[in-house]
């Protein structure tokens, strides 16, 4: 029974490695410009919110995961529900010390909407 239990989790964690990795075929991500290329779009950072500092400086949320950042599976790429993923996308980074959402827009995008807009305090 425990061989069997074993087989099955070593199974799951095949299974769910491959598809997060399958999930992360065109995505980069290029650390001196701060920039993220997905999809043939390239995204600059737009802001990071504190995930234990409980900030709420945007009124966005994140949707559908669609895949990771560079093969790391604790740096997941999501939706803005709402929001085409050409213009808009949220990373969430989940380190142990400081977990953050980085929202990313297009470099295309001019016009912020309003949920988007950083409420300043």
């Amino acid at each position: 029974m425990k061989r069997i239990t074993a087989c099955f989790l070593a199974l799951c964690l095949f299974l769910v490695s491959f598809s997060l990795t399958a999930c992360n075929k065109n995505m980069t991500y290029d650390k001196e410009l701060d920039r993220m290329m997905w999809n043939g779009v390239a995204y600059a950072q737009y802001a990071t919110i504190h995930v234990w500092a409980g900030e709420k400086l945007i009124d966005v949320e994140p949707g559908k995961q669609i895949g990771i950042v560079e093969g790391d599976i604790s740096t997941r790429l999501f939706e803005i529900k709402g929001y085409p993923t050409d213009e808009w996308l949220i990373v969430y980074d989940m380190d142990i010390m400081n977990s953050v959402y980085i929202i990313y827009k297009a470099e295309n995008v001019v016009d912020i909407p309003p949920d988007i807009a950083l409420n300043e305090k």
